[in-house]
């Protein structure tokens, strides 16, 4: 699970997109950072070592963890405030794992930037409720169930006319061969007359 609301990754998909990031590696990078939080939550983990190194706090007054957009929001200011990019590359692999390289170009725009541009997106209606989704994955998936059962049925289909074919040819070879006639000069004959119509 991402830790986020299907609203919230749709608006997140929306800024990182725009920051050129495919959504695949936004996902995977958000799954992460859910698992290396509550490492650092507790002390643990290279991300933990970075959060208490510049005194951050990843958790609310009452001890749990804050949300995972506010979480990446404190990552992006520690990626776009950090002394040079190989540095912030540390930064966001600590937190993201492996996607945190192909996210960058949405960390380095910092907190503000990320939350902007997930403000156009709000903005701009692309978010759909989660009643809404819950229905388009419905129809999806039905239709992913359909296009199954028409893929197994035209193999089924394509695999009994193979079949017919493969014992058609058996009795036409067997039926030449009784009057004395070999199936290849049959092909070979066929193969002459076509090669001798005027195109």
């Amino acid at each position: 699970k991402l830790g986020i609301s299907n609203q919230e990754f749709q608006t997140l998909s929306f800024a990182a997109q725009l920051a050129g990031v495919e959504v695949g590696a936004l996902a995977s990078g958000m799954k992460k950072l859910g698992i290396n939080s509550s490492d650092a939550s507790r002390g643990q983990g290279e991300f933990g070592a970075i959060l208490k190194a510049n005194n951050i706090s990843i958790t609310d007054a009452n001890g749990q963890l804050k949300s995972q957009v506010e979480i990446l929001g404190i990552v992006a200011n520690l990626v776009a405030n950090a002394a040079n990019e190989q540095d912030g590359l540390a930064i966001a692999q600590a937190a993201l794992g492996k996607s945190g390289t192909e996210l960058m170009g949405l960390l380095q725009q910092g907190a503000a930037g990320v939350a902007s541009a997930m403000g156009q997106a709000a903005a701009a209606g692309v978010q759909f409720s989660d009643q809404q989704i819950a229905k388009a994955q419905e129809f999806d998936d039905k239709l992913d169930t359909l296009i199954t059962k028409i893929s197994v049925g035209l193999k089924g289909a394509f695999i009994d006319a193979a079949i017919g074919a493969e014992d058609f040819a058996r009795s036409a070879i067997s039926a030449l061969d009784g009057v004395g006639i070999k199936a290849e000069d049959v092909g070979n004959g066929i193969l002459a007359f076509y090669r001798n119509v005027p195109g």
